[in-house]
């Protein structure tokens, strides 16, 4: 069964835990910064799109890229960089395997499949806990929460901090609040 849905005076009504600190009402946890998720790009999002049908062979092709790249690549190390020559290497496999890609897609989607060959070589050359630390390094909320924290002496510091670069508009505010 679904929750009532707060009242607007309920949602505006503040309270105290029993550090001192000021929630608001209405019945849930707001955080002290919003931060926005990295999204796609446009040609990022047209790139996916375009793959369709062959989104499972594409994904295959990477795969089995990884898996020969790091066969070759036994000096590979769990911080490796994508670079451009491996991105290159990527793209003639995917025409010798049949794998359909617009060239000028494939370069403006750069950041995307480096993301992703990144991931499928940790994962294939190290194991699925490297792959994880790799995606987590790629997680920008995550990446401030970790920033905040070892920045922070205190939760009193974590929490000015949070207020702080949230413009002054913490969860107390109780009012509207635009991620970054």
């Amino acid at each position: 069964m679904d929750a009532p849905a707060a009242t607007p005076a309920a949602a505006a009504r503040v309270y105290y835990t029993d550090s001192g600190r000021a929630v608001c009402g209405g019945g849930g946890i707001r955080p002290d910064l919003l931060i926005r998720t990295d999204t796609l790009t446009l040609v990022e999002q047209e790139f996916r799109s375009t793959l369709g049908g062959q989104l499972a062979a594409y994904s295959d092709a990477v795969f089995r890229f990884a898996v020969a790249y790091a066969d070759a690549h036994p000096e590979l190390g769990p911080d490796f960089q994508v670079t451009p020559d491996m991105l290159a290497e990527l793209y003639a496999w995917l025409e010798d395997t049949g794998v359909t890609v617009d060239r000028d897609l494939f370069d403006g989607s750069k950041r995307l499949i480096a993301r992703e060959l990144g991931i499928q070589l940790a994962t294939v050359r190290f194991d699925e806990a490297t792959a994880l630390r790799r995606r987590l390094v790629l997680d920008r909320q995550l990446d401030r929460a970790a920033e905040l924290l070892r920045a922070a002496g205190s939760q009193a510091e974590l929490f000015a901090l949070a207020s702080e670069q949230s413009g002054g508009e913490s969860s107390a505010a109780c009012g509207s609040q635009e991620p970054e």
